[in-house]
């Protein structure tokens, strides 16, 4: 396996999220770890023309959360509604790094 495929692994299920989401938006968690006391979430973000790194801070969830990778990644779709329908990866770039609490809520 040569370091490009997982990403490219990553990549291909964020984009089916952002077909099959209303927002045009897909996630898909790459890499999980806890880091300076916070949990934290490395995530692609896609909406099927372009995509880009995000981060998600857990917000005192501790080093052992009960929050899935698929909770990660419907937080950050349902967040993503809340943004500006024209440019909504972008004004989600700028969100940047995002923030989860215990109950899989994420907000910027």
């Amino acid at each position: 396996m040569n370091a490009a495929e997982p990403v490219r692994d990553h990549l291909a299920h964020a984009q089916f999220h952002a077909r099959e989401h209303p927002t045009g938006i897909g996630a898909a968690v790459v890499e999980t770890r806890f880091k300076d006391g916070a949990h934290v979430w490395d995530c692609i973000v896609a909406d099927g023309h372009e995509w880009h790194y995000v981060r998600v801070v857990g917000r005192g969830v501790g080093p052992f959360p009960n929050i899935s990778a698929e909770d990660v990644e419907q937080g950050i779709e349902q967040f993503a509604a809340t943004l500006p329908e024209p440019d909504r990866l972008r004004h989600l770039l700028n969100a940047n790094p995002l923030h989860i609490d215990g109950n899989g809520t994420v907000s910027d």
